[in-house]
């Protein structure tokens, strides 16, 4: 080590010690974005449409929906339809997700005309396009 002067004083114990952690934790980083970018696989979208519980306000049913992309890629503008009822009394909402990255989610939501009673709901995914 060199000589400490007031205009270049030199470094403590701490100092490299701090540095060296440092050091070890951004090379770390590195390596795992890294490793993270190298290990995606190909494959489709897998797209999983879920409702949440529907909530009632002012004679309108607000029906929450969420879509998980369990596959290898992206999927963009992605097509959500909800149904409700049967035969005459069947009712469809949708609402289009722009971008759903894999291993994400996101979220929209549909409204219903409250008609009373138990709803049985269907949701699905009707087609996504790949950027």
């Amino acid at each position: 080590m060199r000589k400490s002067t007031p205009e270049n004083p030199a470094k403590n114990l701490l100092e490299w010690i701090v540095f060296g952690i440092s050091a070890v934790l951004v090379m770390a980083v590195l390596v795992l974005l890294t490793m993270a970018a190298l290990d995606v696989e190909d494959g489709p979208p897998e797209l999983i449409a879920e409702t949440g519980n529907p909530r009632t306000k002012d004679g309108w049913v607000r029906i929450p929906v969420t879509v998980r992309n369990e596959g290898n890629s992206v999927a963009a503008n992605v097509e959500v339809r909800v149904c409700t009822g049967t035969g005459e009394a069947r009712r469809e909402a949708g609402f289009t997700l722009d971008f759903v990255p894999r291993g994400a989610s996101r979220a929209g939501a549909v409204t219903f005309k409250d008609m009373g009673g138990a709803m049985e709901l269907e949701c699905e995914v009707l087609g996504y396009e790949e950027p």
